[in-house]
């Protein structure tokens, strides 16, 4: 510090006009008069003063990116050092990057004398200040160097928060509706007199607290604009649209044919007949119950092509139906409906038609025969079967193609995978390929066969390793086309195959996928054309349970065949791995200690980390006292008592389990209370001293009350609206007065009013737009947004429904 005095009275005393020998004489003079102490070495050389030592500053914060709300306030930490002088900082921010230019910087502070070498905090109130990112930099200036400066290693990005905000649907969500009511929240003192989405004028009950717009929508990508208007005129525009994906979605495609260059797709879950065009990767509905006249589809099952015809033909239960895919009418040809001479049909399996001609070709897996099917008259001929042909029967019978000619029916048996020749006019079955006949790979489990008869070749679909495989015809020699290491999607779960000689590929259906997969016969490369998803990150595949946290907005699914969690973002759908833990077949979250709490199949309730998986046992084997768990179907939290109630379906009891010390007691069984027995419980709901239990043995919704185990009715089959089939997960309104209960079989949201024990639909096959359900088990109730969010276990993906108009919109698949 004396050196830096005596730098100082240097500059001083220079600044009068003295020399440096009178400077220096007099500021002896003065120091000796002030009674200091000069120390020769101050200089290198002990008579020149040293070099000035430039500042330097360290930015703490923001060291990543972070997002402001404009107009709140940001700390930005620093520590600058200058060991030589009273240093001044400015802190601002920048927008371009560029430093040498000024009219994008703002200035947060300014003349600062901060402590030296200790961190030093400053606040940017960013109102007023324009939407977009910012660099933020400090500046530190001694006087003497040239000002030092550092730049933060983390973006600061201005975003605004509107005064309303659309909660349904989400962003990316994915519906097949033309139309979509979307509904939103205003915030909390927020004025807002009007609201309109997309031009359309919503409607509210409650000042617009909440609200209602009704808007068309158009296939592909949409996008939803927010327009907020003040009690004084004043439109707000000033925030992104959200973008919804009106676009069909595949429930189940089991099987494809080629018809030029339109696919034919047969959706086995959804019972709807799909086209898809290869040039433009348009989906439409070509015939389902409500498009198109005739029979509705029952049980679909195999698919053949007519080109010629513009028609397929369709296997459904125990009739073959042609299917115009221009009108979508569906016209029975032979079987119970459409009648025909001959033995009756038992299983149809798999349908050919060579193109040309008046016979298609049916095998039956039953009655092990193939049939020839008269168009005209819908007679029934066994060309083969255990009574005409010699050979090895055709069992299991996975595909099938017909040569143009008619002379021979190529089938594929699935295990042993083994494919045929079939003779028609001997009925003699010949072995072409299998693991003994013809060199090259196995084929393993046989799914689907498609032929190339130009090339004389098949093309066979091996689920048991993905792999897709050329047959050529002639010898039944054998070649990989493409298999687990190709690039792609992978082939496990696919169903049906066809093969399009203008692109030389194989199209495949994947129904776990809901995709439509395209594999280069040259290079065996795999390519998604078409597909259902929504939102990304790992599949919930075997999902049947979830569980929603209020706080993050992410909702949890697991189930007892999926290994481990999947945590799916409430915005944006995306999906993050969320844990390993297997085994858990119940599901709830637990606000208090931020926790997942999971029932087991092996008899014991676990808390999981959501963001690490870690894992505890709260109850079960060696934790708590009482009776030993066996295995829990159903869990209900009371997270402000720190304790849960469970079902456990080898007790056939409902139990409170302490989340502390693991205790168990028995609340209602067969030996506590009265009332109808507790027997298959996938479904519990608490209200105060009330435990509601959707009992599926019953069909039926009971309440016990929590102090005596009494067991009474609330709703069954005498009770008046919708039927209860298959009871799943089940959650409170939150004015305690419904229960809503996933109806997995039915397909359906159902609601029950408590008071009288009615049924309705609140969401399902005919109540609200969008894909329909399927198989809903997993439910929970967004309270904060007031939407319902299930996990539909055949269309493989969360869906979230707004209560009040059963509007569906797939979020997460």
């Amino acid at each position: 510090m004396m050196c830096a005095r005596l730098a100082r009275t240097m500059r001083m005393v220079g600044a009068i006009g003295w020399g440096p020998e009178m400077a220096m004489r007099h500021v002896l003079v003065l120091s000796i008069s002030l009674g200091i102490v000069l120390i020769a070495s101050c200089g290198s050389n002990g008579s020149e003063p040293p070099p000035n030592t430039a500042p330097t500053v360290v930015i703490l914060s923001p060291a990543v990116n972070v997002q402001v709300t404009r107009g709140d306030a940001l700390a930005i930490r620093f520590r600058d050092n200058d060991p030589d002088d009273d240093a001044t900082t400015d802190v601002f921010a920048d927008r371009d990057g560029d430093l040498a230019t000024t009219d994008d910087q703002f200035i947060v502070a300014t003349g600062r004398t901060d402590a030296n070498d200790a961190e030093s905090s400053v606040s940017w109130v960013t109102s007023g200040i324009a939407l977009g990112s910012y660099r933020i930099v400090v500046r530190v200036s001694d006087g003497v160097n040239a000002p030092t400066l550092a730049t933060a290693v983390g973006l600061v990005e201005l975003v605004r928060i509107p005064p309303a905000f659309i909660v349904f649907p989400t962003a990316n969500a994915r519906t097949d509706a033309t139309m979509i009511t979307v509904v939103g929240q205003t915030r909390d003192g927020a004025d807002v007199a009007a609201v309109r989405v997309n031009g359309q004028a919503a409607t509210s009950s409650d000042g617009f607290a909440t609200w209602r717009a009704t808007v068309p929508l158009t296939k592909g990508p949409n996008d939803l604009a927010l327009e907020v208007e003040d009690a004084a005129g004043g439109i707000d525009r000033e925030f992104d649209a959200l973008r919804v994906n009106a676009a069909l979605s595949m429930v189940g495609p089991a099987d494809v044919a080629l018809l030029g260059d339109v696919l034919a797709i047969l959706d086995t879950q959804s019972k709807t007949l799909l086209t898809l065009s290869l040039g433009t990767r348009a989906l439409e509905v070509a015939a389902r119950g409500d498009v198109g006249s005739g029979p509705p589809f029952a049980s679909p099952v195999g698919l053949a092509p007519d080109a010629a015809g513009g028609r397929v033909f369709v296997l459904d239960t125990r009739e073959l139906l042609s299917v115009d895919l221009l009108s979508g009418d569906r016209t029975p040809i032979s079987g119970d409906m459409a009648g025909g001479l001959g033995l009756p049909f038992s299983v149809p399996r798999v349908v050919a038609y060579p193109g040309v001609g008046n016979n298609v070709y049916v095998l039956d897996a039953a009655l092990l025969t193939l049939f020839g099917v008269d168009l005209d008259s819908g007679d029934r001929v066994p060309w083969s079967s255990p009574d005409r042909g010699a050979g090895e029967l055709v069992t299991q019978p996975r595909g099938a193609a017909v040569t143009p000619d008619e002379t021979i029916v190529y089938a594929l048996s699935a295990s042993p995978a083994t494919v045929y020749a079939i003779d028609v006019a001997t009925g003699v079955r010949t072995v072409v390929s299998n693991d003994l006949t013809g060199f090259g790979p196995r084929l393993g489990f046989g799914e689907d066969l498609c032929a190339d008869f130009a090339g004389q070749r098949a093309f066979v679909l091996n689920t048991a390793d993905g792999s897709l495989l050329e047959v050529e015809l002639g010898d039944g020699d054998r070649t990989e086309i493409s298999n687990r290491f190709s690039e792609g999607p992978s082939l496990t779960t696919a169903a049906g195959i066809a093969f399009d000689p203008s692109r030389t590929q194989v199209l495949v259906a994947d129904p776990v996928l809901d995709a439509i997969v395209a594999v280069s016969v040259p290079t065996g490369t795999r390519t998604v054309l078409v597909d259902s998803g929504a939102g990304s990150g790992p599949l919930a595949t075997g999902a049947n349970v979830l569980a929603l946290d209020m706080t993050t907005g992410e909702t949890f699914l697991t189930g007892l065949s999926m290994p481990g969690f999947v945590a799916v973002d409430r915005a944006t759908g995306a999906r993050r791995a969320a844990g390993t833990e297997t085994g858990v077949q119940a599901l709830a979250f637990d606000p208090e200690a931020q926790r997942l709490v999971g029932g087991t199949s092996a008899g014991s309730l676990v808390a999981l980390d959501p963001n690490t998986g870690e894992r505890t046992t709260l109850s079960g084997p060696g934790v708590g006292s009482g009776p030993p768990l066996g295995s829990i179907t159903a869990v209900s939290l009371d997270a402000s008592a720190q304790a849960a109630y469970v079902f456990d379906v080898v007790l056939d009891a409902i139990l409170h389990i302490d989340l502390v010390s693991g205790d168990r007691i028995i609340v209602s069984s067969d030996a506590i209370g009265n009332g109808p027995p507790l027997r298959s419980v996938f479904g519990l709901a608490r209200d105060a001293t009330t435990l509601y239990v959707a009992e599926d043995a019953l069909d039926a919704i009971l309440a016990v009350d929590l102090e005596t185990g009494v067991r009474t009715m609330v709703s069954d089959a005498n009770s008046p609206g919708v039927a209860l089939a298959t009871l799943r997960s089940m959650v409170l309104s939150t004015d305690r007065q419904r229960l809503f209960i996933a109806d997995q079989v039915r397909g359906a949201i159902v609601a029950v009013t408590l008071a009288t024990g009615a049924r309705v639909d609140l969401s399902g096959q005919d109540i609200g737009r969008g894909t329909p359900l399927s198989g809903p088990e997993g439910l929970a109730f967004d309270t904060e947004r007031g939407l319902l969010a299930t996990f539909d276990v055949r269309l493989g993906g969360v869906v979230l429904i707004d209560p009040v108009t059963g509007d569906r919109v797939v979020q997460s698949r």
